[in-house]
């Protein structure tokens, strides 16, 4: 028995309502992902058509429809456009983001969800559950903020500045951070009076926690 090309459906024998989307190929469209396409053909403005035209390539994501068989429905839906002469539409639409993605792209350029072989690398559903369990994380998880302060040392001697160090310090525990890293970074020399002196910068990286 044949099966959706799109959607993996078996499909029932004589009076069923299906669609041939290849005849050489054997591509047959169920009687659920049939209308689809004929609404895509039929619509009578590019707002009908961009939308019919993500709920088709939405149930592709979800179904892990086989390559050849998308790209015949995005070549299929790229000639209507051009036909009714619709602009901005978007005919290959990035799942999480929308952004209208071209068949050489390796990422979306919008948010950066991978490419391969010209269709994401997760389907929708499978992006969902990442999603979910990554904000569920969050929501357990305490939120920081950070600040960064760089304190100079002289710039004659070269001597650490003691003072704007313990001033700095003072002034961010009084906000309720505290110090959660330090380094220096050297910055150049400079041969004063006798002295070879290094010039230094103090980087001190505050954290504070906003949600525990």
């Amino acid at each position: 028995m044949a099966t959706c090309c799109i959607c993996g459906q078996k499909i029932g024998g004589w009076g069923e309502d299906k669609l041939t989307l290849d005849e050489n190929k054997g591509y047959i469209c169920c009687y659920k992902c049939a209308p689809l396409i004929r609404d895509i053909e039929k619509a009578d403005s590019p707002e009908i058509l961009q939308v019919k035209s993500n709920a088709l390539s939405k149930l592709m994501s979800d179904h892990a429809t086989i390559d050849d068989v998308q790209i015949i429905i995005k070549q299929k839906i790229e000639q209507i456009v051009l036909e009714k002469g619709y602009t901005n539409v978007v005919t290959n639409p990035c799942p999480i983001c929308g952004y209208s993605l071209s068949t050489s792209d390796s990422a979306c350029p919008e948010c950066g969800l991978i490419i391969y072989n010209n269709k994401p690398a997760y389907s929708t559903s499978e992006l969902a559950s990442i999603y979910n369990k990554r904000y569920d994380q969050y929501s357990r998880n305490p939120l920081y903020e950070y600040k960064v302060e760089t304190i100079m040392d002289s710039a004659i001697l070269g001597k650490f500045d003691k003072e704007a160090v313990e001033k700095v310090l003072t002034e961010y525990a009084t906000q309720g951070w505290h110090l959660h890293s330090s380094f220096s970074n050297e910055v150049g020399k400079n041969a004063a009076v006798g002295i070879n002196a290094t010039i230094n910068q103090t980087i001190l990286i505050f954290e504070r926690c906003i949600k525990a």
